[in-house]
């Protein structure tokens, strides 16, 4: 799997010497250098280890045409912290594409990310990387109607204080596009099987999705789009737990809204049953709702204020030590500030309040930043 992981990386090495001897600089890097304050930095529930810090992100995006049939996108994200030991977080999302002929293309796409999470049976802020690998390929039956067949390969991994929640997954899928209104109705039905395994416990499920997607757009100021179908699992979670096949609703519901080109209101819900965050769980139903507001003050002043709440819920039955239901909610309010100075330096003001709340009240938790950033475009 590592060899596989490096490959689009590896090739994008191999053709950017050969575009840049032609004069092209198909790319652009955003650096932004923060300075802040976290008043709990390990997220525990006492609430007492606030430190300063400094971060440096490193945004790096490029696109280029290979040839008349093959495009590659490639962004990165690097984050380097000085709020804790274990400070770098890469993040990479690429997307090869090749047209076959006229009616066939196929996508190679690859997406790892690193990132925090906080678990109440482990206390703390927990580093782990996720990767996702896919192929796509996608045949224009006509104007209107197109056929997709997928397979992907992804996996997490996380510190050794939560080794148990490490998971491999595989899938394959296929699904019928269709454009019943051009560039205004589209819908599209999906069928995708999974099969998930934790590699640390003998805890695994299998997952089959059908759902029913439509995109519309009403009017230049209005957007929608919601999809409906049901999960069928097959789990096996060991004796304790149950492990009867069942179904669990899927949904999404999402809005966008923009009164002026000034202006832009977002929202999302989401349900769905998926991968476990606890190590006593084989797996989790979770609800999700975003909110968010984007508007240009003036010419120079761009604000944004986002509101995120996700429920997840963990069923007796899922239990693989006998024990009973659970709950964690968390909470995030984020509001951003941008001022740009000129065509490449802006400055950045980023206030957001954080909090997570369990069951069992043990391990609740609520965490407070501010930081101010200097962000350069090249």
């Amino acid at each position: 799997m590592n060899k596989m992981k490096l490959l689009i990386p590896i090739l994008t090495g191999l053709i950017v010497g050969q575009i840049f001897a032609e004069g092209e600089r198909p790319f652009s890097i955003i650096n932004t250098l923060r300075v802040g304050y976290d008043d709990n930095l390990y997220r525990t529930a006492g609430g007492t280890g606030g430190s300063a810090y400094i971060r440096d992100t490193i945004d790096f995006a490029f696109n280029a045409a290979l040839s008349d049939r093959t495009d590659l996108v490639l962004k990165s994200q690097l984050n380097l912290r000085t709020d804790r030991e274990n400070d770098f977080y890469p993040n990479l999302y690429a997307v090869l594409s090749h047209s076959v002929s006229p009616r066939l293309l196929l996508q190679l796409s690859e997406k790892l990310i690193s990132r925090d999470r906080t678990t109440g049976t482990s206390g703390g802020r927990q580093k782990y990387y996720q990767n996702d690998l896919g192929l796509v390929s996608t045949y224009i039956v006509n104007e209107k109607d197109r056929i997709e067949a997928s397979v992907n390969h992804g996996f997490q991994r996380n510190d050794s204080t939560i080794e148990d929640l490490d998971y491999t997954m595989v899938g394959a899928g296929v699904a019928w596009s269709r454009d019943i209104r051009p560039q205004r109705t589209r819908s599209k039905l999906a069928l995708h099987h999974s099969m998930l395994e934790y590699d640390n416990r003998d805890t695994s499920y299998d997952s089959t999705d059908v759902s029913l997607e439509v995109n519309h757009t009403f009017n230049q100021s209005w957007q929608g789009t919601v999809m409906g179908g049901i999960t069928y699992l097959q789990p096996d979670f060991g004796a304790l737990a149950d492990s009867r096949s069942d179904m669990a609703p899927l949904f999404s519901l999402a809005a966008t809204y923009s009164p002026s080109p000034r202006t832009r209101f977002t929202g999302r819900f989401s349900q769905k049953y998926g991968v476990s965050a606890n190590s006593s769980y084989g797996a989790r139903n979770t609800q999700e709702y975003l909110l968010g507001v984007q508007h240009d003050v003036t010419a120079k002043i761009l604000a944004k204020l986002t509101l995120r709440f996700v429920d997840s819920q963990y069923d007796a039955g899922d239990n693989e030590t006998g024990g009973g239901k659970s709950d964690e909610e968390r909470m995030d309010l984020i509001a951003e500030f941008r001022y740009k100075i000129n065509r490449l330096n802006s400055l950045e003001l980023r206030l957001k309040h954080s909090e997570k709340t369990y069951s069992t009240g043990a391990a609740d938790w609520d965490q407070n930043m501010v930081d101010l950033g200097w962000r350069v475009e090249i």
